[in-house]
């Protein structure tokens, strides 16, 4: 098999190849000087050049309020070259997974959404990526498209690695407290992902086309941050750390709306690969050592 790896220095990409390269198979792990998904010419003398058998397109604009004034960079790589993968994977017999988000939802919905359930993005990051995720399923491709959420890990840029730095350098943060999701680790999220792709290699099972892959159990942004603070007092009982304080979304305005509610269900996903992957994560277990 001959892997191609988009992304490969973001937080998932790094997570695949810390997985990935301990296999016997040939793995291309791919970056923005290498592949370029705002170049389509690049993108497709990549894909032509490598011709992998499979794909894990990790690559994304995910620069949320930037993309408010940077539509059309965040339309070409979320959605433009998602459908060029997605037809080149599919004119190849590749098997194609690539990674969206729960911002394809409004988050008006009260319970959790299904793979199934009405997309209506409030942002223009959100838009871009229900479109990248429209022609990922055009193109019928084999694989998958995989929404998540709230992705953090212990290397990057992302809300776990900011609290970790605002708790010890600040004596109070204020954290909103009406957004509800999945903290979702990238190391989960490349378990199951590859757990996936095993089971459809061994099995050919028909796979569905959309999946959502999030831990167990929901919390919400300053549940999150408090969790974080938590874990940080366990291990050090004497840290100074922040205070933190919940507040409302409209205390913290931002450029691009987010949705409240963005908890997803992880039903179907689970009847795949829950025999493979033994006891399903919650989100706040070992938020690294």
């Amino acid at each position: 098999m001959t892997w191609l790896v988009t992304g490969a220095d973001g937080q998932l990409g790094s997570a695949f190849r810390q997985t990935l390269n301990r296999s016997n198979d040939q793995v291309n792990f791919v970056n923005r000087s290498t592949c370029d998904l705002a170049d389509s010419a690049n993108l497709i003398n990549c894909l032509q050049t490598l011709r992998p058998s499979i794909i894990l397109n990790c690559a994304a604009y995910t620069a949320v309020d930037a993309a408010e004034n940077d539509v059309d960079s965040a339309m070409r790589i979320n959605a433009e070259a998602v459908g060029e993968i997605a037809n080149w994977a599919a004119a190849n017999d590749a098997l194609l997974f690539h990674f969206s988000t729960d911002y394809v939802f409004d988050g008006f919905e009260t319970g959790k959404y299904s793979e199934d359930d009405q997309k209506n993005p409030l942002s223009v990051y959100g838009k871009s990526k229900a479109l990248g995720e429209q022609y990922f399923l055009n193109a019928g491709s084999k694989g998958a498209c995989i929404r998540t959420s709230w992705v953090h890990s212990n290397d990057g840029s992302n809300f776990f690695l900011t609290m970790l730095r605002l708790l010890h350098d600040s004596e109070h943060i204020k954290v909103v407290d009406d957004q509800r999701g999945i903290p979702t680790s990238t190391e989960f999220l490349a378990k199951v992902t590859l757990e996936l792709i095993s089971s459809y290699k061994n099995d050919e099972k028909d796979m569905p086309p959309v999946l959502h892959a999030v831990p167990d159990g929901e919390t919400t942004w300053f549940g999150f941050a408090c969790h974080i603070r938590d874990m940080l007092i366990a291990r050090d009982s004497k840290a100074s750390l922040a205070e933190i304080e919940p507040i409302q979304s409209s205390d913290f305005p931002q450029l691009a709306r987010r949705p409240a509610n963005s908890v997803m269900s992880n039903r179907l996903l689970k009847s795949l690969v829950k025999d493979r992957v033994g006891t399903w994560k919650h989100w706040n277990q070992k938020l690294y050592s």
